[in-house]
């Protein structure tokens, strides 16, 4: 395997065709753990470059008939859009039963104006384009500056989680805040 492949192979994995698959476009710590609690099966794909730089992707558990959940930390997104495309549509294309985006980061938050004449509005941008590869989205305390929900510019369904609550939860539990 050349020195720019990676193989997106997790250390365990459950049996069971019906169970849900847990992709990670990335090494992420939320894949095993989410895919224990959904009693799912971490999600296997390859990936590595061509010599002109073009990326490579074969998706290795079987997906068909499956949900399907994809983490990726979209922080620094640009490198990353095109795999998470990529691997997107090759889950649906491949036959899953639905394909989800988990984003603990959801970039393209920040512009959802335009403050200066000729600016885009990569929210709204990034939103539709990033809709129509997923058939749902979960996200971590996003930007919602002026938005009040991320309906108005997703076209899939979307739930926020709120971080604060569940890092309170685990400080109390650690002892670290009093």
């Amino acid at each position: 395997m050349p020195a720019d492949s990676v193989n997106h192979i997790p250390q365990r994995k459950q049996a069971g065709k019906a169970q849900p698959l847990v992709f990670a476009l990335e090494p992420h710590p939320l894949q095993l753990s989410l895919a224990d609690l959904l009693n799912g099966e971490a999600g296997e794909f390859d990936t590595r470059r061509f010599p002109d730089g073009e990326s490579y992707l074969r998706v290795l558990s079987p997906v068909a008939g499956r949900s399907c959940l994809v983490i990726a930390d979209l922080s620094r997104p640009n490198a990353k859009y095109l795999p998470l495309i990529f691997l997107l549509n090759t889950l649906r294309e491949l036959g899953a039963a639905s394909v989800g985006l988990i984003a603990p980061y959801l970039s393209y938050m920040r512009q959802d104006r335009r403050f200066i004449e000729g600016e885009a509005i990569t929210s709204k941008i990034f939103a539709q384009d990033l809709s129509h590869h997923m058939d749902w989205l979960v996200t971590v305390d996003p930007h919602l500056h002026r938005y009040h929900a991320l309906d108005e510019i997703y076209q899939v369904p979307s739930t926020v989680v709120q971080g604060a609550p569940a890092l309170v939860q685990w400080l109390k539990e650690k002892k670290i805040c009093y």
